[in-house]
């Protein structure tokens, strides 16, 4: 593993979707590294955002659900947090005011980087994805609750009835994500198609694991998004070395897997999310590839 701190550099895209017509955010990630090294005090990095004068009360709720982080685990987790780093609660409580944008996930990261390097010694800590998901929507709905705000909700169905069960077969849609370039910089129609039939049916639990974040409001989705990028690059066999190439292939099979997602996830009880593309926007992590740490050491 990279001794590597995550910053999130977040330039926040909006859509329309999600229950009783409210707005759900799907978020461009343009990812920064730090070394942890040179990694700062929270308030110190964040004093830009704000902070509350306090910190909030910690409150207890029962979980929205124990599948993959249960009620046990969000306790000990959330109550060492609180006992350990104060000051990452005095800034996400003010953040929490402003809803889910780029100051928002740069100080979850750190907030992430503590359960995962500090906190993992003391407390049992989720160890999937999924599961590190459910605490940071815990964490939110606590902080909003000690602060009076309105509760979060998880939105819609999921893709399936479990992340093992059978995904829903994803129609095959002509690419528009460069729609409008003189040429796709190498990736074509049938590169697209087959990177996504293997992802489909070599990985199925991506696709599962995609929808969660966005029935969550994509309030940690870096996880999830670094894992389909890498998978992309699994099962196209691409030269990493060849960075534009790759830059325009995880902008577009990202952007269009999502738009074949929007097709058969079922947002509202019986009506699917269409047409517009849920997860395009996600496509644009390809900058962080490419700017910051390189394609290689991401599969090494």
């Amino acid at each position: 593993m990279l001794p590597l701190f995550l910053r999130l550099d977040v330039h926040p895209i909006w859509a329309w979707g999600g229950l009783g017509g409210k707005r759900y955010l799907s978020a461009v990630f343009l990812c920064g590294i730090e070394s942890m090294d040179n990694k700062k005090d929270s308030m110190t990095k964040l004093s830009a955002w704000g902070h509350l004068d306090f910190v909030p009360e910690y409150v207890s709720l029962a979980v929205l659900r124990e599948d993959y982080c249960d009620q046990e685990t969000v306790d000990a987790a959330l109550q060492l947090l609180w006992k350990e780093k104060p000051a990452f609660l005095q800034v996400q409580g003010h953040l929490e005011y402003k809803g889910i944008d780029q100051p928002y996930l740069m100080e979850l990261a750190q907030i992430v980087d503590f359960f995962k390097q500090e906190a993992k010694d003391k407390v049992s800590i989720p160890q999937t994805r999924l599961g590190m998901l459910d605490l940071i929507f815990e964490l939110s709905r606590r902080l909003r609750k000690s602060l009076g705000l309105e509760d979060r909700k998880i939105m819609g169905k999921p893709l399936a009835e479990s992340i093992e069960s059978p995904m829903p077969s994803l129609p095959v849609l002509p690419i528009k994500t460069l729609e409008g370039r003189n040429d796709y910089f190498g990736v074509t129609q049938e590169v697209v198609d087959d990177i996504i039939a293997s992802v489909e049916k070599q990985y199925p639990y991506i696709l599962f694991e995609l929808v969660e974040v966005l029935r969550h409001e994509s309030i940690w989705p870096w996880d999830v998004v670094a894992e389909l990028n890498r998978l992309c690059l699994q099962v196209s066999n691409v030269d990493t070395q060849d960075k534009e190439y790759t830059g325009w292939l995880l902008r577009c099979v990202p952007s269009e897997l999502g738009r074949r997602i929007s097709c058969v996830w079922e947002v509202n009880i019986g009506k699917p999310e269409r047409p517009a593309s849920c997860l395009g926007p996600l496509a644009s992590i390809y900058r962080w590839f490419s700017r910051k740490i390189g394609f290689s050491r991401l599969l090494s």
